[in-house]
């Protein structure tokens, strides 16, 4: 949660959401934040990469679905996961640094 009082510098550097279309319901994915840095953790390593992802997917759709539970968050079909995937990369500008 981001306090009302944020500077206007800082606030320039908060990130912005962007609303996309998943099948067919739009959400806004919000960007993760430095306070989330430690889902990153184990990004690198292959045998650590699958649960990774699953963090920082289930972190950014709660985020996207505040009223459900991961628990429900987690049911989503993996038909969706690429779409998901590619809006989560895009958000948080790591499509620049894939390049």
């Amino acid at each position: 949660m981001t306090s009302k009082l944020v500077s206007e510098k800082l606030q320039k550097l908060l990130g912005k959401g962007k609303k996309v279309k998943i099948g067919e319901v739009e959400i806004e994915i919000k960007p993760l934040k430095i306070a989330d840095l430690d889902l990153w953790v184990g990004l690198s390593d292959p045998k650590e990469q699958g649960k990774v992802l699953k963090n920082l997917t289930l972190k950014t759709l709660k985020d996207a679905f505040p009223e459900d539970s991961e628990e429900d968050i987690s049911q989503i079909s993996m038909e969706y996961f690429e779409e998901i995937s590619k809006a989560i990369i895009e958000v948080n500008g790591l499509k620049k640094n894939m390049e």
